[in-house]
């Protein structure tokens, strides 16, 4: 996304990515719901680009957060389900770079927190953490 913007020598831009995945339209700016109270995402989706509309490449979260993290479609890692505990060894998304990853490469502080790995994520024997 900031490719353009870091080619032609320009200032990178600040990028905050918020994966939400079991929300539902809870938010106050999607309609809200009446137990949800969220004035600090109105906020933030005022001040950017809010996402209205979106679709899933699998109906599951661990097959969802590979394929976004990694690009890698469902069919090719094989994470449909959730019970895939390793999934970040998985052939196919272990020889990709993540989005967090690409993020660093090109220059940028990343900060994460979330449950984007529900049972963590084990750095492998070099210490190389492939989320970060």
């Amino acid at each position: 996304m900031a490719a353009p913007a870091v080619k032609s020598g320009g200032k990178k831009p600040n990028i905050l990515f918020i994966p939400i995945d079991d929300m539902n339209d809870w938010t106050g700016w999607q309609g809200g719901y009446p137990l949800a109270s969220t004035p600090n995402l109105d906020a933030l989706a005022g001040k950017g680009a809010a996402m209205t509309r979106a679709y899933a490449p699998v109906p599951v979260c661990q097959g969802s957060r590979a394929a976004v993290m990694f690009g890698i479609e469902p069919w090719r890692s094989g994470i449909y389900t959730n019970h895939c505990k390793q999934w970040p060894k998985v052939k196919e998304v272990a020889k990709r770079p993540s989005l967090v990853r690409t993020f660093q490469e090109a220059g940028y502080r990343t900060f994460g927190t979330g449950k984007i790995h529900h049972d963590g994520w084990q750095n492998d024997d070099k210490g190389n953490d492939p989320s970060s």
